[in-house]
């Protein structure tokens, strides 16, 4: 099978009208805004209230839309394995993660999702993945001499979110065979057009 011949349909999404989904129990807060800064101020907290008020499955209002909240082990494993392809995770997560992630694995649906996956999982066996341990435990090191003989402060986040993009560089885009130092030295942030903001 090609990837041509599972390359995602169009869909076309109308939203539930939110009295449409007033038979399920919850509460969407504030209008426009909904329940979306009590969920930023405390996302753990606010899922916990709401379950003990509503149950397991509870309708809210998050982000600007309206969302159903499935709880506990029988709703994640309906969700996640949804053999009956009943759940897309390209509507459920575009927004949000389609800015980050353009056509991430996470966000293919389907028999494309499963296309895509059985062709990365080889990166994910156990011979690779304690290369990359190494690779990381290296990488980390050397980082965190580099910062430590950096005189003055430091920017915690860029920091981080480069050392993130270099271990990534190494562990998945560096032939594991060729020798470090034919390596590009180049960091993933210049290959990469990221988001900017």
């Amino acid at each position: 099978m090609s990837m041509q011949s599972v390359a995602s349909p169009v869909y076309s999404f109308t939203p539930p009208r939110r009295n449409s989904l007033t038979h399920i129990p919850g509460d969407e807060g504030w209008p426009l805004i909904g329940k979306t800064l009590e969920v930023l101020a405390d996302p753990k907290g606010q899922v916990e209230r709401q379950s003990k008020k509503y149950g397991l499955v509870y309708r809210s209002h998050l982000f600007g839309e309206t969302s159903l909240v499935l709880l506990g082990p029988e709703a994640n494993e309906l969700v996640l394995f949804d053999q009956a392809k009943q759940f897309s995770s390209t509507l459920g997560w575009g927004r949000i993660l389609g800015l980050l992630f353009p056509r991430g694995l996470m966000l293919l649906d389907f028999e494309e999702h499963r296309l895509h996956r059985r062709a990365l999982s080889v990166a994910f066996k156990s011979g690779p993945m304690k290369s990359y341990l190494a690779d990381l435990d290296t990488g980390i090191a050397a980082r965190v001499a580099q910062w430590k003989a950096q005189p003055g402060p430091m920017l915690f986040y860029p920091a981080m979110k480069q050392l993130t993009l270099d271990l990534a560089a190494t562990s998945f885009l560096a032939p594991v065979s060729a020798p470090r130092s034919t390596r590009s030295r180049a960091p993933l942030s210049t290959w990469w057009r990221l988001p900017s903001r």
